[in-house]
């Protein structure tokens, strides 16, 4: 089983994820944009942790990554911010893109919102909300084939 901590939206503010990371147990972390300096300053006080991270509207980086597929046992999860797909106005592209791409799962930010819903093909949907401006994060398992999934806001 693999449990992996889902942050967005720090926004320079990085001391809820350092008390999370240093207090909830996990084996990865999934970093999904804005900002990218925090995520840089998390990797330096916690070397030893393995990131990763993808691009958000607020990142400014010569070679952005705005997306990634995340592969774990038998589970792939699309990862990114979310603004390239609109997720303000509708999550129907997130959704297709992640069918389109094999993905049981898409994890997003952007609307400092957190959400969790299955879609209509069975693909999970999940916003973990903002670390940085309501303490907001998600934690997942995942185990085979199986994704389970807990939002907390305790920052």
């Amino acid at each position: 089983m693999t449990t992996i901590l889902v942050f967005s939206d720090s926004h320079h503010r990085i001391s809820g994820m350092e008390k999370i990371i240093a207090s909830v147990p996990h084996n990865r972390i999934l970093f999904l944009g804005d900002v990218e300096d925090d995520i840089r300053m998390i990797s330096r006080l916690f070397p030893q942790e393995k990131i990763i991270t993808v691009t958000g509207n607020n990142d400014f980086l010569p070679e952005p990554q705005y997306e990634k597929i995340f592969r774990e046992d038998n589970l792939s999860l699309l990862v990114c911010h979310g603004h390239k797909y609109n997720v303000k106005q509708t999550l129907l592209p997130l959704s297709l893109s992640a069918k389109q791409k094999n993905c049981q799962a898409a994890l997003f930010g952007h609307t400092h919102r957190q959400f969790a819903e299955y879609d209509k093909n069975g693909i999970l949907l999940l916003n973990p909300g903002s670390v940085g401006c309501r303490g907001e994060y998600a934690v997942l398992r995942l185990d085979r084939d199986r994704i389970d999934y807990r939002l907390h806001d305790d920052a």
